[in-house]
């Protein structure tokens, strides 16, 4: 099975030169935590747009930026951050003008959107100034990141609704309030006069001046909602309006995106059944002009980007289902259904709705339960059953390199997240090796697998921590008892022939500064990866570090070269760069870009523990092989095969080629899970 094209990509193009705008990487930072993921909340709803960014890698040899695939996706936009270096390049104006020209022959597919950070933005070729969309030159500096995301979050909503570049902005905001409420009505007239004023990248529909004597008040309200996303302003007699009522109900049904805006005062008799599972914002209409201002500005920001939340969510079901990924007639819904829309589905058959990942808790989805409409997600429609299955992860961020493939730490951090919550969500038992570091992946999978058990009601153990010698004579038992519930630790002593041959003292560390300390902490590692790959089921590897490891080899090197010759199926993202990618171009049959054997075996340090690790194999006669970097790299290709097919993944060659370089994360997953469903 080909793998398929994804639905959207976003991109960040900037001149790299902190010296000059060290802001420009922040904008870039804010764009992906916007459209893809939030490292702060990182168990909440996302919007998931793959982004990617565009830069000037340090010793990038080519005189403008990183290229884009324009083919890579359905639809495409592209962020070029424009300030004075950028302008002054000629090489990055020919690209850009270029990428314009290719973007204009997509006949809409994609979009390119200037961001003038700095008024010399307007220097640039007529062809690219004519379609400058976001002007942040000019704006007070604390609001600059706002406008960005605002702007930013509208742009997308004209892409995926198809509008030409000169056509109107396509987000329409239908204010929702009650007249009878003076408080209600005073913010809805301020939230008019700001979208009026201060030329906020919407329309919207206000109806004391929108409905006229002799209209059909019903049909109008109703007709202006279905092309509207829903700010309600919800005051202490909003739920008492027959109205407003009619408003959330209306936008309920005709599946809109809705927000909240809690202006309560004292209390509302009756908070409107239509009003859940939506974001809600509060606010305080007391607070003084300028505050109130900014608040008035967030719930508007609140408002389009759950604009393009909602139809974000809308296209990609409908471009999954396009794609035969969903079940046949599956009917998308951009937010959780509802027990209103299972009841409105009663009488047409046995029915599947499809809706986005996270899946709902199970007591949700339990309360939900109807015999004749099944609730799936992306994730979740797949026959794919991993229980009891325990899936090694080897995820870790590349000290260096990211720039050049256009990731940085928080993609590899958003791409441990979702592969993790996939897996969970099929049942499987996670496992990874290494130490108990207060901030790190430990922290991090705790934290996900107790959000998934206490959603999902899963009381039991879902991560297995191998933990190496000597990293076990630090292990504090307060902490561990305090993860107990949702962590297993298995400590793996040293290898006994060390303490036999009176190279270490087990109940001590060793000083890894000399030789033999260095080789026995290699050897520490290697008995865990041992241990681990002994374990688990399948292995997936993503990142990795290639400089500054412990062990005989960069660890995912190592831990794949186990992998494989104990016949255990191994997923290589390689498109993540680190270690991951250098393994993904030994099985292409390339010359890894970042690695050089020849200088890691230079260096003074690791070239004694090798010497010393080697000698010691040949004089003790150990069942190890030499430290020997061309054969380690042969028998990989070798176990491999030319077809990949020694990976014993499930995947086909097609498959894992396109899996070895991709940067997708969502269609990662999908591969991933594709080939553990054919085990």
């Amino acid at each position: 099975m080909p793998t398929s094209q994804p639905f959207l990509h976003a991109y960040v193009l900037w001149h790299a030169d902190a010296a000059v705008r060290p802001d420009c990487r922040e904008m870039a930072t804010t764009l992906f935590t916007l459209l893809s993921w939030n490292a702060v909340r990182p168990f909440a709803r996302e919007i998931g747009i793959p982004t990617f960014f565009r830069t000037r890698p340090d010793g990038w040899p080519h005189p403008g930026p990183v290229g884009i695939d324009l083919d890579a996706a359905a639809h495409t936009i592209i962020f070029a951050l424009v300030e004075r270096r950028f302008v002054l390049d000629q090489a990055w104006t020919v690209a850009l003008t270029g990428l314009q020209e290719r973007v204009d022959a997509s006949k809409g597919r994609h979009r390119l959107i200037v961001v003038a950070v700095e008024d010399c933005a307007l220097q640039l070729p007529d062809a690219i100034t004519a379609r400058l969309a976001i002007q942040l030159f000019g704006q007070p500096a604390a609001r600059q990141m706002q406008e960005l995301r605002l702007q930013a979050a509208s742009q997308i909503c004209r892409v995926i609704e198809g509008h030409a570049p000169d056509a109107p902005t396509g987000v329409t905001l239908f204010v929702s309030h009650t007249k009878r409420d003076p408080r209600s009505h005073t913010l809805a007239r301020k939230i008019r006069k700001l979208l009026a004023h201060e030329g906020r990248p919407t329309r919207y529909f206000f109806d004391t001046v929108d409905i006229k004597a002799g209209d059909d008040i019903e049909r109008k309200i109703e007709t202006a909602i279905a092309g509207s996303t829903l700010l309600v302003v919800r005051s202490d007699g909003y739920g008492a309006s027959p109205w407003c009522h009619l408003e959330v109900l209306a936008a309920k049904r005709l599946q809109r995106p809705i927000i909240v805006l809690d202006a309560l005062e004292h209390r509302d008799d009756r908070s409107l059944p239509g009003m859940g599972n939506v974001p809600c914002l509060r606010i305080d209409p007391s607070l003084k002009k300028k505050k109130l201002r900014r608040r008035l500005r967030d719930a508007v920001e609140a408002a389009v980007v759950e604009s393009m939340r909602f139809l974000h969510a809308r296209g990609r079901l409908t471009h999954l289902s396009a794609m035969e990924r969903l079940p046949n007639n599956a009917i998308p819904y951009a937010r959780p259904p509802e027990d209103r829309d299972l009841r409105r589905l009663n009488g047409k058959g046995l029915r599947t709705i499809v809706y986005p990942d996270p899946p709902l808790p199970r007591c949700e989805l339990t309360d939900l339960r109807h015999h004749r409409t099944r609730l799936v997600t992306p994730l979740t429609c797949g026959k794919q059953n991993l229980a009891g299955r325990v899936i090694g992860l080897s995820l870790s961020t590349p000290t260096s390199g990211l720039d050049g493939i256009g990731l940085s730490d928080k993609h590899l951090l958003a791409g441990t997240e979702l592969i993790a919550r996939a897996l969970l969500s099929k049942g499987a038992t996670l496992a990874y090796g290494g130490g108990l570091q207060s901030a790190g992946i430990t922290e991090f999978l705790t934290g996900l697998v107790r959000a998934h058990n206490a959603s999902q009601r899963d009381q039991y153990k879902r991560i297995l921590n191998y933990l190496p010698w000597p990293k076990t004579l630090a292990v504090d038992d307060g902490r561990l008892a305090k993860q107990s519930k949702h962590l297993h630790v298995i400590p793996v002593p040293p290898p006994q022939d060390l303490t036999d041959a009176g190279l270490i003292d087990p109940q001590a560390a060793p000083d890894t500064g000399t030789p033999v300390g260095a080789y026995a902490l290699a050897r520490g590692m290697l008995a865990m990866r041992q241990r681990m790959t002994a374990d688990v089921d399948a292995r997936i590897v993503m990142g990795g570090k290639l400089t500054g490891f412990s062990g005989r080899y960069p660890g995912i090197l190592e831990e794949v070269l186990l992998a494989l010759q104990a016949a255990k199926p191994v997923y290589v993202l390689g498109g993540f760069g680190g270690a991951a990618q250098a393994v993904a171009e030994l099985l292409r049959g390339e010359t890894p870009s970042q690695l050089d054997p020849a200088a890691i075996v230079r260096h003074p340090a690791y070239a004694a523990m090798m010497r010393f690790h080697n000698d010691d194999v040949e004089n003790r006669k150990l069942p190890l092989s030499p430290i020997d970097w061309d054969a380690t790299i042969t028998t990989i290709q070798s176990a491999a095969g030319r077809d990949l097919a020694g990976l014993n993944n499930g995947l086909t060659t097609d498959e894992n080629i396109a899996l070895l370089r991709m940067q997708d994360i969502d269609e990662a997953i999908w591969l991933v899970l594709l080939g553990m469903s054919r085990r």
